[in-house]
């Protein structure tokens, strides 16, 4: 998590200049730094799918799969702790989970990014009179794909918990957005 945000927070100075960014990314540095050493494998694959995510991003590229598939590796790197039998199968859930979580933060960013007309790979399908539904269906197939790869692992110590999350905490916030729009939809009624 620290070196994802200290990551996330310098990409952010880099694309948008933004001081608080940089600051933060500044008071994580040592612990990065600390992090990078004890797992180089994963750091450098954050580095390089962030790196190239943000390249994507100056593009302007409009196909939502190519972004989704970088974070799913990224995600899927974080996830292999260590090369094993087990490894295809926590990659290949990390890598759903990941195209899921991208996908999703372009769904709720949507309504914002058009508005703003920021960045955002789904704009296009949107204008093209896509509806919130396909994006809901896009949404499911891939957090499927991640279950059905995940229910594929020997785990035994708190799975239910991790089923709950997988199976439905996943959607909270999708949830919460589409119920404060609605709630504004319905007050300017």
């Amino acid at each position: 998590n620290v070196a994802l945000a200290y990551l996330n927070q310098l990409d952010n100075w880099h694309d948008d200049k933004n001081v608080l960014s940089l600051l933060f990314a500044f008071a994580l540095r040592k612990r990065y730094r600390k992090i990078s050493k004890r797992y180089p494998r994963q750091c450098a694959a954050m580095e390089s799918c962030i790196r190239r995510l943000s390249e994507l991003e100056k593009q302007g590229e409009q196909n939502p799969d190519a972004g989704a598939k970088l974070f799913g590796e990224l995600m899927g790197e974080l996830f292999a702790f260590r090369e094993d039998r087990w490894t295809p199968a926590l990659r290949a859930m990390a890598g759903s989970l990941g195209e899921f979580i991208y996908i999703m933060d372009a769904v709720i960013d949507l309504p914002k990014d058009i508005k703003r007309h920021r960045y955002n790979p789904l704009c296009h399908l949107k204008a093209d009179g896509r509806s919130d539904a396909y994006f809901k269906d896009i949404l499911t197939m891939l957090i499927g794909n991640c279950t059905m790869s995940f229910e594929k692992l020997p785990l035994v110590e708190d799975v239910s918990i991790m089923r709950n999350i997988l199976y439905s905490g996943v959607w909270t916030r999708y949830e919460l957005e589409k119920a404060k729009t609605s709630r504004r939809k319905g007050e300017k009624r």
